[in-house]
């Protein structure tokens, strides 16, 4: 069951749509909420592109880096071939692992140190989640070659009156931003559509300052934390060249300072980098872009 002082809805897994054109919805992402005691959740991007580059790496300042980020500053960076997902655990625990095959990438941590086995930071627990900022950010650009779908059930969505009307598709990026919540914060909850929203004092890392932010809600089976969604526009970043993809960035390891960067597809320098794989391949997906999908 999900517990809360205020009724949060149902633990499903959900998409999250964004309107790129009146009328038109694309299917950017998915998050899977996990099960008990773990509690956590899962991002899995929609986008069909087998090959990603995952870096890791220092950041300097704040989240916002991550969200437009220069030529990172990586300790270490290697490339996947296979779809992946991006998972956060109660403890704080953050890595990579496939998302269509089990075992595809290296992934896990070793029982006795505790170190990850492929990639992976230890954020802030569930039980003292960061209030400054996102745990999570997803640049989404070339929208156009997202899948397009008409389906309404158990999804996030975002219209054009969210985002901006002047927003225009060929020439913009949507950056989607995941707050913790922890359910002992007092937050103003209201309804829209039966769609649950909070508003919420966070942390604003386009801007830098804190402000009240409009934020979807997404329940989790953690007692103890619950997620708040955004979603805004900026112009399409640096992409080497790619005409459409997605850029992944996480909170900083409360350790090291340290943040996972996901660019898929990978830049050219990450091509002849370190593998993830374990040699379960799925079959390369080359863009079929834009497809409509009805489940």
């Amino acid at each position: 069951m999900c517990k809360s002082s205020f009724d949060l809805g149902s633990c499903k897994r959900k998409r999250i749509l964004v309107e790129s054109s009146p009328g038109v919805w694309r299917y950017i992402a998915k998050i899977i909420p996990y099960g008990l005691p773990d509690g956590g959740f899962a991002l899995v991007p929609s986008y069909e592109h087998n090959e990603v580059g995952i870096f890791k790496i220092q950041l300097l300042d704040t989240f916002s880096h991550l969200i437009a980020p220069p030529d990172p500053i990586a300790t270490d960076y290697q490339k996947a071939s296979n779809r992946i997902k991006i998972s956060f655990h109660h403890d704080g625990a953050t890595q990579i692992s496939g998302a269509d095959t089990t075992g595809a990438i290296i992934s896990g941590r070793h029982k006795e140190s505790g170190e990850f086995k492929g990639l992976g930071i230890l954020g802030r627990p569930f039980s003292a989640p960061t209030f400054t900022g996102a745990v999570l950010g997803m640049t989404a650009y070339g929208l156009s070659l997202y899948p397009r779908t008409n389906i309404t059930k158990n999804t996030i969505r975002f219209s054009r009156d969210d985002i901006g009307r002047k927003w225009q598709l060929s020439r913009g990026a949507v950056i989607l931003e995941i707050y913790l919540m922890h359910r002992k914060q007092e937050v103003e909850f209201y309804k829209v559509d039966n769609e649950i929203r909070c508003h919420a004092i966070r942390w604003n890392g386009a801007t830098g300052l804190r402000e009240k932010m409009d934020l979807r809600v997404f329940n989790l089976r953690s007692e103890e934390v619950y997620l708040g969604v955004r979603c805004y526009t900026r112009t399409t970043p640096k992409t080497d060249g790619n005409i459409s993809g997605y850029m992944l960035s996480t909170q900083r390891d409360k350790n090291t300072n340290m943040g996972l960067l996901i660019l898929c597809p990978p830049p050219r320098k990450a091509l002849n980098s370190r593998s993830l794989d374990r040699g379960l391949l799925r079959p390369k997906v080359w863009m079929p872009l834009g497809r409509d999908i009805d489940k």
